[in-house]
């Protein structure tokens, strides 16, 4: 009697044992320790939850689960055998057992009070805040030291992330608003597949911005752009890329000039880690029209930012906008402003 029950079990198993080494997805056990280099250099660790022929997805601390393309991985570390028989079949390139051993650093105490080393996996995904308090000198169109407020809120994702922006300025003299900038930007950047440049990791992006100028008599300006951001260097100490691409800008001013435009965008970002931790930053952007070739506006933005506490930094910054033709002949070109204050990261 108890030999048909077993017999019915034992083909039930093989069904669904069968069934799942048909399906594209494999179940890793859930708690293997797996940690995976990518072609760009990032290194994602954690917990494996599944693996197939297409991608790895792995539960990680910092930001849930991950999943990641087989394509993007350059090699996994696990110490797991189910997960590594997995991997192989998946085509996904294994450290050998022996360095791994090799590598392995031997368990050492941690001095008394001192904490462990933070997960550096953990800083390059999910949610970064900063909001910087600054007083300004300014000199161009408005002569005036104020105070001003600006955020920039940043969400890393495995192969993109999304940025927002902004600056606001209000200078009062005597009483009365003397002069005011207000700017905001929306940008998301997305990690392009393109297999003939694989170490070069291209990315598209898109942003749209918004600006009220009161010192170029400008009552507001929307813009739309789009193009590709090559990188160029990218390393914990030093980085550098540039936008390609252009739009469409739409101005109106205060004096009723009202137009749209198609400007291109070429911008060069670099920063770079100087005197120890601080970070030295620099942007320089240039929108040329492509209706008239010969009139362009031209931004550059620089910053250095020194770390005082783990949430609360220095900065120290300068920022020049210039337009070789304003629309009236009392504004001047260029406007230039030194700032210095205090960001809180969170």
């Amino acid at each position: 009697m108890l030999i048909r029950p077993l017999i019915v079990a034992f083909c039930l198993l093989l069904v669904v044992d069968g069934a799942s080494a048909q399906s594209g997805r494999r179940i890793a056990a859930p708690s293997a320790a797996i940690s995976c280099l990518l072609a760009n250099g990032d290194r994602i660790t954690g917990q494996t939850v599944s693996v197939s022929s297409d991608a790895i997805a792995i539960n990680t601390v910092y930001a849930g689960t991950v999943t990641i393309r087989t394509a993007m991985i350059s090699r996994c570390e696990t110490e797991d055998e189910t997960v590594r028989a997995q991997l192989s079949a998946a085509k996904v390139a294994l450290l050998p057992r022996s360095e791994m051993a090799a590598k392995a650093p031997s368990p050492q105490p941690s001095p008394k009070g001192q904490q462990p080393p933070v997960n550096k996996d953990r800083q390059r995904f999910g949610w970064k805040r900063t909001l910087a308090f600054n007083y300004t000198f300014s000199r161009g169109n408005a002569d005036i030291s104020d105070l001003n407020v600006s955020g920039n809120f940043v969400r890393t994702y495995e192969d993109g992330r999304f940025i927002i922006g902004g600056l606001l300025r209000r200078g009062i003299k005597n009483g009365k608003n003397f002069a005011g900038l207000f700017t905001s930007n929306l940008r998301y950047e997305r990690r392009l597949d393109v297999n003939s440049m694989p170490q070069r990791h291209l990315s598209f992006f898109a942003e749209a911005g918004y600006e009220r100028d009161e010192m170029k008599r400008l009552d507001h300006r929307f813009v739309w752009n789009g193009g590709l951001l090559i990188p160029l260097l990218k390393s914990e100490a030093q980085e550098l890329g540039i936008d390609l691409g252009g739009g469409l800008t739409h101005e109106e001013y205060v004096t009723g000039l009202r137009r749209t435009l198609g400007e291109g965008v070429l911008r060069l970002t670099s920063e770079q880690k100087v005197l120890g931790s601080a970070r030295f930053r620099q942007q320089i952007s240039a929108f040329p029209d492509f209706a008239e070739m010969g009139r362009y506006r031209f931004h550059v933005d620089l910053s250095l930012r020194a770390p005082l506490t783990k949430a609360l930094s220095l900065r120290i910054g300068a920022l020049n906008r210039f337009d070789n033709r304003p629309q009236e002949q009392n504004v001047k070109r260029n406007d230039f402003s030194l700032m210095s204050g205090l960001a809180v990261e969170f």
